[in-house]
């Protein structure tokens, strides 16, 4: 399915998932390396439903396993002011520059 293919006027939310938070410098980028234009083709859909909320989900199962580089991110975002202003700044820059209304977070401590 394409994002073409998605019937936006019957839906208010609509969530990208996944996204990630790169380890250490806590930037979002889209999972396995894909091309962040896939986040602005997904805001461009608000084009055609004035009300579609969109959402960025982050994380997701490599988030929550313990042999995975990401394992620790949130853990990490959370343990310091410092780390959790950077995220925050980041979070912030990437909702504005991509149009997003929200952001859903996928984590579930091991």
């Amino acid at each position: 399915m394409t994002f073409q293919d998605i019937p936006i006027a019957d839906l208010t939310h609509l969530h990208f998932s996944f996204g990630y938070v790169t380890p250490e410098s806590f930037e979002i980028a889209p999972m396995d390396d894909l091309d962040m234009d896939l986040f602005t083709e997904m805001a461009k859909l608000k084009d055609d439903n004035a009300g579609l909320k969109v959402i960025v989900a982050l994380g997701g199962w490599t988030f929550n396993d313990n042999n995975t580089a990401t394992q620790p991110v949130f853990h990490d975002i959370v343990s310091s002011a410092s780390a959790r202003g950077t995220f925050i700044t980041n979070l912030l820059n990437f909702l504005q520059e991509y149009g997003y209304d929200g952001v859903d977070f996928d984590w579930g401590e091991s």
